[in-house]
């Protein structure tokens, strides 16, 4: 085929226009990134690209991705010395499928105007060329192609062929980007689980093989050496008097191939004592019966610790102080609060407070309990339990509500004066204050 001799003003310094139309969209753009991910290329992508131009009778087979650059992901022949390297599309034969949207069949680049000013073309890799587009999600986002130092014809069946090879090609794209992507939340989240100190663990019942990682193994206070890796040698670190409460949640889990759930006392083998959180689930083999215990445990000594120094602040304060659930049941009461509430013969924790307390129903105890909780803000106010029949009750608003409700006071003539604060969603807590009238 004769070469048709280059036309004036058409050189290496008279650019093409890249991306025209639909090319440009961001959603196009963002897919093709995505794609591109991997900045070494894929080897099986270079396998692929070498069948097509083997199959094509060609000398060299390429597979590009085209965002605001473009990448070659797979290359033979000429093209494999560019795997991985990022070029500007707008010099490269593959933008004209991916601007197309359709397969692009040169038998003689130069003869081209889209082509013959290219520098492929113009150095003599590229006499001929054929490429078809790669669509993923609706997009054109690359293209596979085939070209040769030397003039030929494409036939129907050539651009059919290498349609066909364009689909194992993105196939192997999308799946190379599901792994980066897999890749990058594995590492975030073990970030994250690295950063709360949370080990994982992993019993084999047949076996009794009990698997630890290095968190787990540091959590206890061990190391892999030291550790038996069986069942027992997990007890003998748990605390004696946990050990059968212990037991009893891993052997339900395992009887039910369920949830299982414990915190736990451990006796490092230094002697320190920690307290530790699991959680995990039983897994059932083909049998439906429970074959292995897999889940996390975490180190808890720092919140326990914390919990006990507020209850411990909360005995020994002068202030009253209850907390309700969110079925308005007492949880807790501290002494003073006992002592408030002493006109009931029974302790107030596990009582509903509107029955404990009937008189408190439709009362401005109900409303600012209910109102603290329902707003999520303090509430401040007083009034009189029971309520007198000749006067209202009075209140003053200002400090933070909570939406716990509970009071009385042992002389039917007092006045109590309470701060309720919502601790969290709908379960409330109260500091009351009590005067006689």
């Amino acid at each position: 085929m004769p070469v048709e001799p280059e036309q004036p003003g058409l050189s290496a310094a008279t650019p093409r226009s890249p991306f025209r139309g639909p090319v440009t969209s961001p959603a196009r753009v963002e897919r093709a990134r995505s794609l591109s991910a991997r900045t070494d290329g894929l080897p099986s992508l270079n396998r692929l690209a070498e069948l097509a131009a083997q199959l094509l009778g060609v000398e060299s087979g390429q597979v590009s991705v085209i965002a605001e650059q473009q990448r070659v992901m797979g290359g033979s022949g000429l093209a494999a010395a560019t795997v991985g390297v990022a070029s500007d599309p707008s010099d490269s034969l593959c933008l004209l499928p991916v601007e197309d949207g359709g397969p692009v069949a040169i038998g003689d680049t130069r003869a081209d105007d889209r082509a013959r000013g290219l520098s492929a073309v113009r150095s003599g890799a590229a006499a001929s060329y054929l490429g078809v587009p790669l669509r993923s999600d609706g997009h054109v986002v690359g293209s596979l192609c085939v070209f040769d130092t030397a003039e030929r014809t494409w036939s129907p069946d050539d651009v059919r062929l290498l349609e066909q090879l364009a689909e194992p090609a993105l196939a192997e794209l999308e799946l190379a980007a599901l792994e980066s992507t897999y890749e990058e939340d594995r590492v975030v989240w073990q970030l994250a689980v690295d950063a709360a100190g949370v080990g994982a663990f992993d019993w084999e019942l047949a076996t009794g093989e009990l698997r630890w990682d290095e968190r787990l193994l540091e959590v206890f206070g061990t190391d892999r050496d030291s550790f038996g890796g069986t069942i027992e040698a997990f007890d003998a670190l748990v605390h004696p008097d946990d050990r059968d409460r212990v037991g009893a949640a891993l052997n339900d889990a395992i009887a039910t191939c369920g949830a299982y759930a414990a915190e736990y006392r451990v006796t490092r083998p230094d002697g320190t004592l920690r307290w530790v959180a699991a959680r995990g689930h039983a897994i059932a083999g083909p049998d439906g019966t429970a074959v292995r215990v897999i889940g996390a445990a975490y180190d808890t000594t720092s919140v326990r610790e914390g919990e006990a120094r507020v209850a411990r602040t909360l005995e020994a304060m002068p202030t009253a102080f209850y907390h309700l659930d969110r079925e308005w049941r007492f949880t807790y009461a501290n002494p003073e609060a006992r002592r408030l509430l002493g006109g009931i013969s029974s302790d107030p924790v596990g009582h509903v407070v509107w029955e404990l307390f009937p008189a408190t129903v439709g009362s401005d105890f109900e409303h600012y309990y209910r109102g603290a909780v329902e707003s999520g803000r303090p509430r401040s106010f007083e009034a009189y339990y029971p309520r007198r029949s000749t006067a209202g009750s009075r209140s003053a608003a200002g400090r933070r509500p909570t939406g716990s409700r509970s009071t009385s006071s042992r002389s039917p003539s007092a006045v109590s004066r309470r701060t309720c604060s919502p601790a969290r969603p709908a379960a409330p807590s109260c500091s009351p204050t009590s005067r006689a009238r």
